[in-house]
């Protein structure tokens, strides 16, 4: 375990004798609060000395800060303004929050400039790139933009990215921009769920609920239902205990014996 006393006293002295690394190791400590006091105002201090020097990391951190308000005044134009000179030094993470800003922040909205980033960062097969390129895509809401939509999905869900699986489940599901295929939705239903993807657990719970592609089976809807609701959806959770009225207790008991024995052989590494 790293020494936060003694690395914070080596750092402050390289720092102030000018390292941008050291500068922007103390920034690290300050920002999520690693042997200090968490403390935004004192991590922008010091990414801003390191990011003024050129540092990508520090650049980048520093855009975070000013995306969110953290420790200074929350200011897109200064967040987007630092990501770009992080992500003009190739940093991918700058990149990807480049695209995300002009996708979502409604003052700077602009597909056209959000996919010139995504498409940057997917250069190099980034499956998150791949899926927010697809995502852009689904807005369009035609025929086309489905289309495209799926090349991108399929690109990102190929590199095991759950949540492009999870929609590649939902377009095959649902008939959108494809022929409804419920063999091929749960084959990637299965395969996001495995990832604990919890709206693919509960999409797996709603098709065996309604038997849907399957053969209806409380039971097993119940399973997934409640995997999903172990991970935060709260809609599973809805779905689990309205279900459960439905069922004897020892189909309740059955259910949850399959629910274990699926975490157990599939999310032992999940959190």
């Amino acid at each position: 375990m790293l020494d936060y006393t003694g690395a914070m006293q080596s750092w402050l002295a390289a720092a102030e004798r000018g390292s941008a690394q050291a500068q922007y190791k103390i920034g690290i400590l300050y920002d999520f609060g690693e042997g200090v006091e968490q403390d935004y105002i004192q991590a922008a201090k010091w990414y801003r000395l390191a990011a003024d020097q050129g540092l990508s990391n520090a650049q980048y951190f520093l855009g975070r800060l000013y995306a969110n308000g953290f420790g200074v005044t929350q200011d897109f134009d200064e967040a987007v303004r630092w990501y770009s000179l992080a992500a003009e030094q190739g940093y991918k993470n700058a990149i990807m929050h480049l695209g995300k800003i002009y996708a979502e922040d409604i003052e700077h909205q602009d597909y056209a400039e959000s996919m010139k980033w995504y498409r940057l960062a997917a250069q190099d097969q980034y499956a998150p790139a791949q899926f927010s390129i697809g995502e852009i895509y689904m807005r369009q809401n035609n025929s086309q933009g489905y289309q495209q939509a799926l090349k991108w999905y399929f690109l990102a869900a190929e590199s095991g990215y759950a949540p492009a699986q999870f929609n590649l489940g939902e377009m095959f599901a649902n008939g959108i921009g494809v022929v409804k295929d419920y063999p091929t939705a749960l084959k990637w239903y299965h395969m996001a769920a495995k990832q604990a993807n919890p709206y693919a657990l509960a999409s797996l719970g709603r098709l065996f609920e309604e038997g849907r592609g399957v053969p209806q089976d409380f039971a097993l809807a119940h399973m997934w239902f409640n995997l999903s609701s172990a991970y935060g959806f709260n809609f599973a959770q809805t779905e689990r205990d309205n279900l459960a009225q439905k069922m004897p207790p020892t189909q309740i008991a059955e259910a949850q014996a399959i629910a274990r024995d699926y975490a157990q052989n599939y999310f032992k590494n999940k959190s």
